[in-house]
Formats: structure tokens, sequence, C-alpha cells
């Protein structure tokens, strides 16, 4: 985001300062949380490295054993071999299914890393709220390209229309008082801290 488009929309620079100084906390927030991920991505593939290295060797350790048996008889020579490709292809499949656990766990991380990213330019009434949304949206399951979710934007807005007490209202909407009435349940009206409970159990749920 530039100042400059800031100031094409008439805000006052004080209005401009503030915008750009959150901005640039959750920017420095995600790149804090991409720089854990990509410590915890070279550990991994460290690990990874060294499972198919001792594979490798075990292999090595087989032909060598296998050449040994040269000039005893063929049963035992064909059983020993046998075994070592048996113990070789174990724990290369071993190695390999641990890899891809390992994939499938970074792009986990790299899945809520992005969640959390885009949570945070929302602004939530509680962490109650926040909590039950994160919920929803996961259970949604978007799907992410170029760092951005599909569809997450409308489902927001529907979140909106739905639940307009799960977000913050913005600046300029009238926010709802203690002696106001909300007009669609039994008896024509029903005060907001009803009207909070019956969110708040849905979130339960």
């Amino acid at each position: 985001m530039k100042t400059e488009f800031l100031t094409g929309l008439g805000l006052e620079q004080g209005v401009i300062d503030k915008i750009m100084a959150e901005n640039g906390k959750d920017i420095n927030g995600l790149k804090a949380d991409n720089d854990k991920l990509q410590t915890k991505l070279d550990t991994t593939s460290a690990d990874l490295t060294a499972q198919l290295t001792a594979a490798n060797e075990a292999v090595a350790a087989a032909t060598a054993e296998i050449e040994s048996f040269k000039g005893m008889d063929i049963d035992g020579i064909k059983q020993a071999a046998a075994d070592w490709e048996q113990k070789a292809a174990q724990f290369k499949a071993d190695a390999e299914q641990a890899q891809r656990d390992a994939a499938d766990k970074i792009t986990a991380m790299e899945y809520d890393n992005a969640i959390n990213g885009y949570v945070g330019t929302l602004k939530f009434t509680s962490e109650y709220a926040k909590k039950g949304f994160v919920e929803d949206f996961k259970a949604k399951g978007f799907k992410l390209e170029d760092g951005k979710f599909l569809g997450a934007d409308d489902y927001v807005k529907i979140v909106q229309e739905k639940d307009p007490a799960t977000f913050e209202a913005a600046e300029g909407t009238p926010k709802l008082k203690v002696s106001d009435k909300t007009p669609g349940l039994p008896g024509g009206t029903q005060e907001p801290k009803s009207l909070l409970d019956a969110l708040s159990q849905k979130y339960k749920q």
C-alpha cells in the first residue's frame, strides 16, 4: 500500500500515517512467520537428506556382503541377497514415506500461515468471534493460489450479512445500543443482549 493511493482518497495525513503504521506491523508479522516456516523447511530437508544417505549406505553394505558370498553355496547366496534386498527396499520405502509426510506437514503449515495472515487483516468484535470464524474458514477449504484464497472475500461478505456481530463496524456506522430493539423475532423485537447470546450459541456448536 502506497501513501499516494491513500492521499488520492482524500484522507488526512494523520489518518494516512496511522494506516501505514498498522500496515507495516502486519507486513513485519507475516515476514516473521515466513522466516520461521523457512527454518522448519531447511531442518526437514536436512533430515531427509540424512535418511536417503543412510539408505544408500545400506544398499552399498548389502552389495559388499553379497560379493563376499561368492564361492559359497548358491542357495545361501540367494537367501542373503533376498534378505538384504528386502531390508534395503523397506528402508527406502520408509525414507520416501517420511519425505511425503514432511511435505504434507510443510503444506499444512503454509496453509495455516496464510490463514493467519488473511485473518490478521480483519477486525473482529472479540477473540471468541475470531475463533469461530477461523474454524468455519478452515472447514471451507478455500484453495490457496499465489498467496490468495480463492472465494475468501466473498465468504467474508456473506458472514458480514448473516452474522454482522462477528466483525467490528466500519467507521461511521452506528453501533447497536443497549436500548435498541432488533425486529424479526418472537414478539416483533429482541434486546441486543439476546441476539449476542444467540450468536454465541452458534459458535459453541
